[in-house]
This record gives structure tokens, C-alpha cells and sequence, in this order.
């Protein structure tokens, strides 16, 4: 289920998908869970992703990642924490 779902959505096949962690963003008012993964082997497929979701996907190294997030350009919450759990975020 979550290969297709990566695979639709990135364009991008994986090796091997790993659960990182599961949350409720928002305990007061909803009851969604947001489970995050990390892909690993990821590899292109040949397949046209879902614009009307993903408006783009695109590869980043760590050390930029890092800068965009001291520059105030990543404040999304579950990338972040994603971020953090798999040690990105020191």
C-alpha cells in the first residue's frame, strides 16, 4: 500500500520502506494520525505523478535541507518532525 502510494504520488519506486514514527497533530479538535515513513533504494519510475497533489518532487541535499530550514523556509510541522526523527535536524 505505501509503495503504490509513493510511487503515485513522487514518481518513485522504493527498495525498502521503513515506519518512522506515527502522531496526532492535533489531539483537541481531530483525531488524524500522520504516520511517516523513509524510503530507501529509491529509484525513478517511468510513470506521470498526480499534480493535483504533488505540485513537484524534487531531490535536495541534507546540507541544503538544513540551510532552508535555518532560513525560515521549511515550517511544515510533519517534515520537520520527520526531519528530526530521522536525524537531519541535529
Amino acid at each position: 500500500m505505501h509503495s503504490r502510494e509513493l510511487l503515485e504520488e513522487t514518481g518513485y519506486e522504493a527498495g525498502k520502506i521503513e515506519w518512522v514514527y506515527t502522531y496526532a497533530p492535533a489531539l483537541g479538535y481531530s483525531n488524524e494520525l500522520i504516520h511517516i515513513y523513509s524510503g530507501h533504494q529509491l529509484r525513478k519510475a517511468d510513470t506521470v505523478i498526480d499534480e493535483r497533489e504533488i505540485a513537484s518532487v524534487e531531490k535536495i541535499p541534507v546540507q541544503k535541507l538544513k540551510s532552508m530550514i535555518k532560513e525560515r523556509l521549511i515550517l511544515d510541522g510533519k517534515t520537520l518532525l520527520g526531519l528530526s526523527l530521522m536525524r537531519i535536524i541535529p
